[in-house]
């Protein structure tokens, strides 16, 4: 399938996900958040898909949130916003329980939504360039980490990054 901000690609049962908006910085709107939905989608249950690295183009992993086409700039309904941010959260939890394993592959800067995305990943690799930061502690991200921690013993499951090294 082709995608208007996404590059898919899969080779030996590893499906690559490369957020292509360079010149965005990968920033995601309602475009791209729709294409990792159907990403996802589309491939939860392929036995031709064994592993996900979600990765940017450029020099970004994701600038997080395209705030010029999300509707927080829209007056006319302020509830859109709310929708939105329902839609980023599905995302994640889509994401998080998603059967196959999954890698965030961090080549650079990595902001808000972005490190959500890493949040429910079960490994993160972060390149020496990559810096990430989020505003999500003045909205809850102590309630975010606390609701992805495991209980000890507890089966493994997706949803718990990993730093595994610089690459």
């Amino acid at each position: 399938m082709k995608y208007e901000t996404l590059d898919v690609t899969i080779t030996d049962a590893v499906m690559t996900v490369v957020l292509n908006r360079p010149e965005k910085k990968n920033a995601m709107g309602p475009t791209t958040l729709s294409e990792l939905h159907s990403v996802l989608d589309d491939n939860d249950r392929s036995k031709d898909v064994r592993v996900l690295i979600l990765t940017g183009s450029g020099d970004s992993f994701t600038a997080g949130a395209d705030i010029k086409t999300l509707a927080v700039n829209r007056a006319d309904d302020p509830t859109l916003y709310y929708q939105e941010y329902k839609y980023m959260l599905s995302l994640q939890e889509k994401l998080r329980l998603f059967p196959k394993a999954t890698i965030a592959a961090v080549n650079g800067w990595c902001l808000g939504w972005g490190m959500w995305i890493v949040s429910v990943c079960d490994f993160a690799i972060a390149s020496k360039k990559s810096q990430a930061w989020s505003s999500a502690g003045w909205h809850g991200s102590y309630a975010v980490r606390r609701r992805y921690q495991r209980k000890p013993g507890s089966p493994a499951s997706p949803g718990r990054a990993v730093l595994l090294a610089y690459r």
